[in-house]
Order: structure tokens, then C-alpha cells, then sequence
């Protein structure tokens, strides 16, 4: 995942992290598959016959990229493109909302299945798919591409409208106002494509041997600190993850059954003392 942000910032503010991965892998010989630009850029790359787009863009660090693309499209007008007279002009027939939904690589669902395609083809030799990202990516003026991103536990009724508009779910504002989830009917696409899928792997439900070790599961009460709840006190996702992933850890018939793997932040996210539990 080619985000251009950590936590607390850029991850190569003066650089370009997904330039330096590539090197890296390239370098230790796996075949690296960038996505890069959604379709969208990708005709503006081409109604450019000079070129200068792409050597704008290649010119920027992330830094100064993040900065820019965290704004609204008219920023983008006058800063991004409106640094030269020939890109803010290859621009004149496209609308400031149009420019700001100028979509990356990786939120491309056509780009990301074209590039596992790819990737699924044998080529003698490990493969890495780098794709471009944005951070809070949907959350529009209350998130999208912004460091406070991780932290948002709930968006505003106004931020929902924006998301529902930005995503063309048909759902009405009371549906909206309830938090409804939007299942696609019956005979869509959508739901055709994932039933035919599911009969590939032998139907929808999942076969079971039953020659296993049995296990005595440890009784509901085991998780009453958490049951209980917090009174008017909110608590994140995440820290009730922990809580419950430390009283799992602390049960003598499953403690040993259980491996917490968390790739980085672990102790941001308040989950380093489950790996003291564990050793």
C-alpha cells in the first residue's frame, strides 16, 4: 500500500517513498507492478502532448504533493496546475469538484484487479504490487488526507452526505441519519458476481472436518469487563480489541491457541502489552 502518510506524517516528506520501495525491491529482484493514477489522470496524461504533467508530478516530493492534494479543487487550480499556463489550461473544461475526485491508482477498482492479474502471471520470481493511496480516503473535508485521520470514530451528518454523494449510494437521509448499510438488490452486479464466485469455492457454506482437538471454551463471564461497558466514558475500537485480546490471553484453554501478529504501530494503538502475554 503506497500511502504517502504515516501517523504523524508524511513517510518521506522530502522524498518519494514509493520511487524508494520500488529501488528496494527491484534491487533485490522481484518484479514490482505500480499503480500509480486512476483512469481519470490517466486521460489527462494523454490529452497532454507535451509532457509537462508528468514531469510536474515528478518533480514534487510527497510532502508538497500531500499538502497540495489535502486541499479543495479550486486550491489545486491555482497551485497544482496553475503552475503552468499549459496544464491549467489542459484543465479549463473540468470542474473544481471533478478536479478534486481525481482519483489514485489504489482506490481504482479496475487499476488494483488489472494489476493482481498481472501479478497472479508466473514471471520465475516474487512480485510486489505498489499502489497509490490516500489516507482517510472517502472522509472528504473531515479526514481525507489527514494526519487525524485513524483517530475519527465518527463522521458528521454532513460529512456522510458528502460520502454518500462522492460514492452514489442510494440511500435515503434518513437511512443515512440511522447508519443503514447499503446491500445491492438481489439481481445486481454485484451480488451476481459474488454468488458465482462463492460456487467456485463449493458453495457458501465452508467444509468441516470434524477430526480436531476439542478445546473448552472459556464461559461469557470471562469478558465482563468489556460487557459491562464504560458509562458515558467512549472508548475506541481499538482499545476494547486489546481488552479483549488480553483476557483471551490470560485463559489457561485457548492462551496458547492465540498469536497476536500487528505489522507496525502496536504501541500507538495501545496493543503492546499483548505480546508481554504472550512470551
Amino acid at each position: 500500500n503506497g500511502n504517502l502518510q504515516r501517523l504523524d506524517g508524511p513517510v518521506s516528506g522530502n522524498g518519494k517513498i514509493i520511487q524508494e520501495l520500488e529501488g528496494l525491491f527491484r534491487g533485490a529482484g522481484w518484479r514490482v507492478i505500480k499503480v500509480i493514477w486512476g483512469q481519470d489522470w490517466e486521460r489527462l496524461f494523454k490529452r497532454d502532448k507535451s509532457g509537462l504533467l508528468l514531469k510536474h508530478v515528478s518533480e514534487m516530493v510527497d510532502g508538497e504533493y500531500q499538502a497540495c492534494f489535502s486541499k479543495d479543487g479550486a486550491h489545486l487550480r491555482q497551485h497544482f496546475f496553475g503552475k503552468y499556463p499549459e496544464l491549467l489550461e489542459l484543465v479549463s473544461d473540468m470542474s473544481d469538484d471533478e478536479l478534486k475526485r481525481l482519483t489514485d491508482g489504489g482506490h481504482d477498482p479496475q487499476k488494483v484487479y488489472a494489476a493482481y492479474t498481472e501479478a497472479m502471471k508466473d514471471c520465475g520470481k516474487p512480485t510486489v504490487i505498489l499502489a497509490k493511496t490516500v489516507k482517510g480516503y472517502g472522509y472528504g473535508k473531515e479526514g481525507e488526507s489527514q494526519n487525524i485521520a485513524h483517530n475519527l470514530e465518527e463522521i458528521s451528518e454532513e460529512g456522510l452526505k458528502i460520502f454518500r454523494q462522492r460514492f452514489e449510494l442510494p440511500l435515503s437521509d434518513k437511512q443515512l441519519s440511522d447508519l443503514e448499510f447499503y446491500k445491492p438488490d438481489d439481481n445486481s452486479l454485484e451480488l451476481n458476481y459474488l454468488h458465482k464466485q462463492r460456487e467456485k469455492l463449493g458453495g457458501p457454506l465452508p467444509a468441516r472436518d470434524g477430526r480436531f482437538e476439542s478445546i473448552k471454551v472459556p464461559d461469557l463471564s470471562l469478558f465482563e469487563p468489556v460487557l459491562k461497558g464504560t458509562e458515558e466514558r467512549s472508548v475506541s475500537t481499538g482499545a476494547a480489541f486489546s481488552r479483549i485480546m488480553g483476557l483471551m490471553l490470560k485463559d489457561k484453554n485457548i492462551r496458547d491457541r492465540i498469536v497476536p501478529i500487528v505489522a507496525d504501530e502496536a504501541r500507538t494503538l495501545g496493543l503492546e502489552g499483548l505480546f508481554r502475554q504472550t512470551r
